[in-house]
């Protein structure tokens, strides 16, 4: 399992790992468009994390009690899928993936602590079939 892929790793055909966005960057790279170096935390890592803290079958569980019309049970649900995911472990391997990329970037800009931005890249954002992205 791939935790993470560096923004050169990515193009179209990484959109179920790595979201839109990030595949677009590695197709930019590609293609010599200057773009500031990164990485991707993959939809694998995701998904290992939420089978390994056990908490797949609650968050289904609220998703399915979540009333699609009521924006208050939107929100309920949102609020307590978030609660588990954010009380739940990440596992040492996730951890050290994660801190390897983020020094290897570091190296390759010479900045000891290099301050980052965190996007999100939904892997269905940009499909011709989905609209509103950023808002499912």
């Amino acid at each position: 399992m791939e935790y993470v892929l560096n923004f050169r790793e990515v193009d179209q055909r990484s959109i179920p790992l790595v979201g839109g966005k990030n595949a677009s960057l590695g197709e930019m790279i590609k293609a010599g468009i200057r773009v500031p170096p990164g990485f991707a935390v993959t939809t694998d890592t995701y998904s290992g994390f939420i089978t390994e803290a056990g908490i797949n079958d609650q968050i289904l569980s609220i998703l399915s009690d979540a009333d699609p019309d009521n924006v208050d049970s939107l929100n309920k649900a949102g609020a307590e899928a978030q609660k588990l995911i954010k009380g739940a472990p990440i596992s040492d391997q996730v951890k050290r993936a994660i801190v390897e990329a983020y020094s290897q970037l570091c190296e390759k800009c010479f900045v000891e602590m290099l301050p980052v931005a965190v996007r999100s890249s939904a892997t269905a954002e940009d499909l011709p079939t989905a609209s509103f992205a950023g808002q499912q």
